[in-house]
């Protein structure tokens, strides 16, 4: 993960405010800390490491951008969180391809549906089932090895199913209404 401060355009104010980057889950990303003049424009950039995706930008779990490059005005300290999403650990793409996650969208139950028919060596087995939320935190964990969960507890948004199986891990974005 990589972040540059691509430009900065300081206005003469006389009051500076800590703006500090850091990265959700923090492995992703060091910290970043600038002292900066109010009124100052600051644009960042992300660029997220292999296996992740950048999700959002928030500040005090509010979301605040969903681009890459966020351009924001300096009003007072804050700290800026990027979030990420660990994509597939999976080196065999054909094990990807036959995991369906339905109904997308859903109000309630969310069904896993493995056509093992297309896997070219062997069965697939779910081991486990957990959904992460837009910022990263994990809200359900199956420890069954069941093909379907009830997410009707949750919140409408977007959410990240990771189904972890034998042969590594699948990441699918589903969203609850």
């Amino acid at each position: 993960m990589l972040l540059s401060m691509a430009s900065v355009f300081a206005q003469s104010e006389l009051e500076t405010y800590d703006i500090v980057v850091v990265s959700n889950p923090p492995e992703v990303l060091g910290i970043s800390c600038w002292n900066l003049s109010y009124g100052t424009i600051i644009t960042i950039h992300c660029y997220p490491s292999y296996g992740w995706e950048f999700v959002n930008w928030t500040v005090d779990s509010i979301v605040v951008s969903t681009e890459l490059h966020f351009t924001f005005t300096v009003i007072q300290s804050c700290t800026l969180v990027a979030n990420f999403i660990q994509m597939i650990d999976v080196i065999d793409d054909a094990v990807n391809s036959v995991i369906n996650i339905y109904p997308n969208p859903t109000t309630g139950v969310l069904r896993i549906e493995l056509r093992q028919a297309q896997l070219p060596n062997g069965e697939l087995r779910i081991n486990d089932i957990e959904i992460f939320d837009i910022v990263g935190r994990r809200q359900k964990a199956e420890g069954r090895k069941q093909n379907e969960i009830d997410i009707s507890c949750l919140q409408s948004g977007i959410y990240f199913v990771k189904v972890l199986t034998e042969k590594g891990v699948i990441t699918k974005k589903i969203v609850k209404y």
